[in-house]
């Protein structure tokens, strides 16, 4: 898997598209948002995959 190099986000309604993009991405795992002053400043998110034994 590959990452891509963040953006910088500047409005609320950006911040919130990415959300929901990350969202639809994600089969499994966890999304965490950093907000400082009322404001998302950080979108961190942790994919699980499970093999099988």
């Amino acid at each position: 898997m590959t990452e891509a190099t963040p953006q910088p986000v500047t409005s609320t309604e950006e911040a919130l598209q990415t959300i929901r993009e990350a969202l639809g991405r994600l089969r499994y795992g966890t999304i965490t948002l950093t907000v400082h002053d009322a404001r998302i400043v950080q979108l961190d998110i942790t994919e699980k995959r499970r093999f099988p034994a």
